[in-house]
This record gives structure tokens, C-alpha cells and sequence, in this order.
């Protein structure tokens, strides 16, 4: 293998990696309080529940292109030998987090399923 040149710091890129998960939360935050709240409104509640559902959706493929982007800057450090020490094994750890954020998302998933399904009950 060519030796990887770390001009680049792996850590930074993990810590980007969990910026982006941490603005996955926030997001999903905002898009389930505008979503759930949306009734609260009379004259505008359509527009604020599609508003809600459209921020929960943008949070839910936010968080698996930051993971996908994530698992391959994975599998491309794992080919390289010539990586420092701290990294060969944390590399190992650093896929959890890939999990963990894809649970998440499956739980988002969820959730926005069950109150679609509820939502579209009361209308029949």
C-alpha cells in the first residue's frame, strides 16, 4: 500500500462525524416539535406539519449520507499500513458511532411512521 499521506488528521474528520450526528439531533428536535405541534395552529397547521415533516426527513438523510460518508473514510484508513498507532485501534471504535447513528435514524423512522399512521387514522 502507499504510505497515506496525514496531511489530514483522523481525529478532526471523527469530530466533524460527530458535529454532523449532534446537528442530526438538534434537527430532529426542531422537526418533531414543529411536526407534533403543528395542530396548536389553526389557520396554518398543514403547512406547519409539512414543514416538520420536511425538516425530520432532511435530518433523517442528513444522518445516513454523514454515515455512509463516514463508514468510507473508515474502510479507506483501514487500507492503509502505514497508519500512527492511536488510529489502528480506534478506527475499530469509531464504527459504533456509525451504529448508534443509524439506530437513531431507524428510531426517527419510526416515530414519523407512527404519527403518519396516526394522523392519517383520525382522518378516515
Amino acid at each position: 500500500m502507499p504510505q497515506l499521506p496525514l496531511s489530514h488528521n483522523p481525529q478532526s474528520y471523527f469530530n466533524g462525524y460527530i458535529s454532523m450526528t449532534r446537528n442530526v439531533i438538534i434537527m430532529s428536535t426542531v422537526g418533531l416539535t414543529t411536526f407534533t405541534m403543528g395542530k396548536q395552529f389553526k389557520k396554518y397547521q398543514q403547512p406547519i406539519v409539512l414543514f416538520g415533516l420536511f425538516i425530520i426527513t432532511l435530518s433523517i438523510i442528513y444522518s445516513l449520507k454523514a454515515s455512509y460518508d463516514f463508514n468510507k473514510y473508515l474502510k479507506y484508513l483501514n487500507k492503509h499500513d502505514e497508519l500512527e498507532k492511536p488510529y489502528t485501534f480506534l478506527i475499530n471504535d469509531w464504527y459504533y458511532w456509525i451504529i448508534i447513528t443509524t439506530i437513531y435514524s431507524g428510531i426517527l423512522i419510526i416515530i414519523v411512521l407512527f404519527i403518519l399512521f396516526r394522523r392519517i387514522l383520525k382522518l378516515i
